[in-house]
């Protein structure tokens, strides 16, 4: 039979007694690039090791040192988004512009309508960009249309899984419309009356959140079911979501990381407004754009700290419709209970007589 030490008997009754909702994870500030006006939003690259923001009609990138690699005047700016490997920044303004990594314009793409958000997919060779025209459009590399979607209302955010498999809008009336490659909808929620103010989606699709202007941040599955949903006190302005959907970043008033499972698992505690926030795809590393400055975060211990999802048994092309069911509530980390940590006193004390 083996023998435990005494600490690890504490360490495992505290494990049993508080379970994964427990764990922990605290980011520390790391780099920070001063802009000297508020970040509108942010980009990062999956490693974590580069980021692109835009901030008073201008572009910028930055690595996660806090060291400034260019910034160009690129007049109104609605969304930004980098590609995996860096080389490539998509800007959404009164057209889609795409620069490289020196800030030099590629391309562009006008059809004379305000592009609201966009996104890379297919490792940067595709964009999606929603228009203020109702239409969800697909850019290729070369800045070509492939195809065009009309939507119920204008798509004012847009994210897709890495190969664009799955595509998640929202849109300016408050729906989230849920589409697979093929753009048939799978399934539609509607948070509210007012636009959707930010949304995210996990590489498989497991996980995606979605915020409204209601203050209230809400994570779904990818057959359409809300699994929790949490007052955050403001308008959510921004949310990334790490690439296994085990860490959730929402930016608003301040910045919270959440577990998938609704835990609260850290709030900045200088508790500075942040209006754009970004995840790398191991949610090591956090990118946030506040009132005159990006900073950035690294996580320790590292996001595995984040209780794992639970497998899901999904039928994208037949997907369940929302259930009415309870909503559990988000909840804070908190200390094992003091009778837990009383009995694993307990059972460290009875082995050590044996």
């Amino acid at each position: 039979m083996k023998h435990y030490s005494p600490l690890m008997l504490i360490l495992i009754a505290c494990a049993l007694c508080t379970g994964p909702a427990a764990a922990d994870v605290l980011m520390q500030p790391v780099a920070s690039c001063m802009t000297g006006y508020p970040v509108q939003g942010i980009a990062i690259t999956p490693d974590g090791n580069l980021a692109s923001a835009a901030f008073s009609e201008k572009l910028c990138l930055v690595d996660a040192s806090g060291t400034l690699h260019g910034i160009v005047t690129v007049g109104t700016l609605h969304d930004v988004a980098i590609s995996p490997d860096g080389e490539r920044i998509a800007v959404a303004s009164e057209k889609v512009r795409i620069f490289d990594r020196s800030l030099t314009e590629v391309w562009s793409w006008n059809n004379g309508y305000i592009v609201y958000s966009i996104a890379f997919i297919e490792g940067g060779e595709a964009i999606l960009a929603g228009f203020d025209d109702r239409t969800l459009r697909r850019l290729n590399v070369n800045g070509d249309e492939d195809w065009n979607l009309t939507l119920s209302a204008d798509p004012v955010r847009v994210a897709a899984t890495p190969a664009g498999e799955y595509i998640i809008v929202g849109t300016k009336t408050g729906d989230l419309c849920f589409f697979n490659v093929e753009l048939r909808e799978l399934w539609r929620y509607r948070l509210g009356s007012q636009p959707v103010s930010a949304l995210a989606i996990s590489d498989d699709a497991k996980t995606i959140a979605a915020a409204s202007q209601d203050e209230m941040l809400y994570v779904f599955n990818m057959n359409g079911r809300l699994l929790w949903d949490y007052p955050t006190g403001g308008t959510v302005r921004d949310l990334a979501v790490s690439s296994e959907g085990d860490l959730i970043a929402a930016g608003g008033d301040t910045v919270r990381i959440f577990a998938r499972n609704g835990t609260l698992l850290w709030k900045d505690p200088s508790e500075s407004p942040a209006a754009a926030v970004a995840l790398s795809g191991g949610g090591d590393t956090l990118a946030a754009g506040g009132r005159d400055a990006i900073a950035f975060f690294r996580a320790s211990p590292l996001s595995s700290a984040a209780p794992p999802a639970p497998e899901e048994t999904a039928t994208p092309t037949e997907p369940a419709p929302p259930e009415e069911l309870p909503i559990p509530k988000a909840t804070e980390a908190s200390w094992p209970p003091v009778p837990c940590v009383l009995c694993a006193i307990g059972l460290a004390l009875v082995f050590l007589r044996r």
